[in-house]
């Protein structure tokens, strides 16, 4: 399965994973500027890690218990950092149109360097929606 954006989109090359926040969630660092960046995956959601309130929202919407929302999101984050841990270099393909979410963050389809879709593996895999 291929992402197809619904509109043109931009290409951030050289980009290195400094940190994996939650299981759709990373910083990054421009190889050459140095600049970092928070970039939340597109088109997918990970249970969130810690109690919030999107876990509450969760939690009625899915009728599953804050706990074990927690620990599907851990699992999610703990594959995450076994496809793309910190150092991994990634390309970044952005919408034109709606290149960042509401709290700023770049919105993103992150490939490795073979060229595999990380926000597909993550999916394909189950560890996200």
């Amino acid at each position: 399965m291929k992402y197809k954006a619904l509109t043109h989109f931009r290409i951030k090359q050289y980009q290195i994973i400094t940190k994996v926040i939650d299981g759709d969630s990373i910083e990054v660092e421009d190889f050459f500027t140095r600049e970092k960046e928070k970039v939340r995956l597109y088109g997918i959601d990970a249970p969130e890690i810690i109690p919030c309130p999107k876990l509450r929202q969760d939690e009625a919407k899915a009728n599953l218990p804050g706990e074990l929302l927690i620990k599907l999101g851990r699992l999610s984050l703990k594959q995450f950092l076994l496809i793309a841990p910190p150092k991994t270099k990634i390309t970044i393909h952005t919408e034109a149109q709606n290149p960042r979410d509401r709290y700023g963050r770049l919105l993103g389809y992150l490939y490795l360097e073979s060229g595999e879709c990380i926000n597909e593996i993550l999916l394909k895999e189950g560890y996200v929606k």
